[in-house]
């Protein structure tokens, strides 16, 4: 069975394909990651005019939650696995997970399932490579 993964790469992704792929070695998993935003993003650009306790509340939220994703699932990525003969693996950027290289990319591969986690929206060209 060949299995195609479209995940981000916080460490929680991460965290799930090295469990999924370290669990099932009779299984191709081939595995595209999204580089995701930083673990602490910038405040968003649509609120303009944020108040103190706004801006506080937002930079503690992403500093917890990167705290408590690295203490939680580590700090390993998918490249520990990079030996193993069952995976194959490579990053893409945000602008290219609707183009029409990667369209092709993804149906070479012939996968019979893929598994969407944290990655980025995909239009309906994408969609429509994708496995039945």
């Amino acid at each position: 069975m060949k299995v195609l993964l479209l995940c981000g790469s916080h460490p929680r992704h991460e965290y799930l394909l090295r469990d999924l792929i370290s669990s099932y070695s009779e299984v191709h998993f081939s595995a595209f990651i999204m580089n995701r935003e930083a673990l602490i993003p910038p405040f968003p650009k649509q609120d303009s005019t944020p108040t103190k306790a706004q801006e506080i509340l937002f930079a503690e939220h992403f500093r917890l939650r990167s705290k408590i994703e690295r203490e939680t699932f580590g700090l390993d990525d998918v490249s520990i696995h990079k030996r193993k003969q069952n995976f194959s693996y490579q990053h893409v950027a945000k602008d290219e997970i609707n183009s029409v290289q990667f369209q092709k990319q993804i149906s070479q591969l012939a996968a019979d399932i893929c598994l969407v986690m944290g990655f980025g929206m995909l239009n309906a060209d994408t969609l429509g490579v994708l496995p039945k």
